[in-house]
């Protein structure tokens, strides 16, 4: 019996990109449903129209917020804004992903953009201020001159120490922000490769 060959398939490219741009606006619902989780960072001030799914509503300081993967909400609008976690609040264990660090001689944790320390006579961590921010953009931190610099000299290497620590971590002490952290020793270190203590 005689069979006729048959001829490949050829897909033109036009219609494999059409598909492709198929395939993307159909599971970008599924990617915007994951935001506000806790393995997707939110700033504070963004907007959603709707909670996230599974969130609590609690009540601190006279205010309600609502919370859900290490984020805390306010009603905004139609909507509701991603605030910082209130000062005060504490809670039994962290966000997943949070780090830790040393300033002075306390242990602090940061999870998204809020600092905490574990306190135990509650056996709760604490929301506290940003140390650094404290700091920075209230007192400033006191600088002292080990051999005997000029006035001028000490502003000089103050300046260039905080453009220093700038550049290298995208931390502005003016306008504040996540990264204080990182800001601080590396103007801790210029300032002591030039002679100087911080206090």
């Amino acid at each position: 019996m005689f069979l006729p060959r048959l001829k490949p398939l050829i897909i033109p490219p036009a219609v494999l990109l059409a598909a492709a741009a198929l395939l993307m606006l159909t599971a970008a619902p599924a990617a915007k449903a994951d935001r506000g989780s806790r393995h997707c960072p939110l700033n504070v001030g963004f907007s959603v129209n709707t909670l996230p799914r599974g969130h609590r509503s609690i009540f601190h300081g006279g205010s309600r917020y609502y919370t859900h993967g290490g984020h805390f909400y306010q009603p905004f609008g139609s909507g509701f804004s991603v605030v910082a976690a209130p000062l005060g609040y504490r809670f039994s264990s962290l966000a997943h992903g949070h780090d830790s660090f040393f300033y002075g001689n306390y242990r602090y944790s940061r999870s998204h953009n809020d600092y905490f320390r574990w306190n135990p006579r509650f056996g709760a961590y604490v929301t506290v201020a940003n140390p650094y921010r404290s700091q920075y953009q209230h007192r400033g931190p006191q600088i002292f001159a080990s051999a005997g610099q000029s006035g001028d000299q000490r502003k000089q290497d103050k300046t260039e120490c905080q453009q220093l620590a700038a550049d290298e971590t995208g931390y502005d002490p003016q306008a504040g922000g996540s990264r204080a952290y990182e800001y601080e020793p590396v103007f801790r270190g210029c300032l002591e490769k030039r002679g100087y203590t911080m206090r």
